[in-house]
């Protein structure tokens, strides 16, 4: 079974440092393998949020703010 090459800390905080994944869930690149690519669509506020602006944004937050805009669907118990 082929295994993961670690990363170091520095390439860690390549990854994670970046201004387009501000507001991801925590872990969020645990769940992308090789050479992956992520898209990641945002309604213009959370873009501009995101992309634009200087605030601070807690790991998880953008992800949290659609899954309260999007409500709970018809029919689908809380987990």
């Amino acid at each position: 079974m082929m295994q993961g090459q670690e990363m170091t800390p520095a390439e860690m905080q390549k990854i994670e440092g970046r201004r387009e994944t501000r507001g991801m869930r925590p872990m969020w690149h645990m769940g992308v393998k090789g050479l992956m690519t992520v898209v990641r669509v945002l309604p213009d506020d959370l873009y501009d949020l995101v992309m634009h602006s200087d605030e601070k944004l807690q790991p998880g937050q953008v992800f949290e703010e659609i899954k309260r805009r999007r409500g709970k669907p018809e029919g689908r118990e809380e987990t």
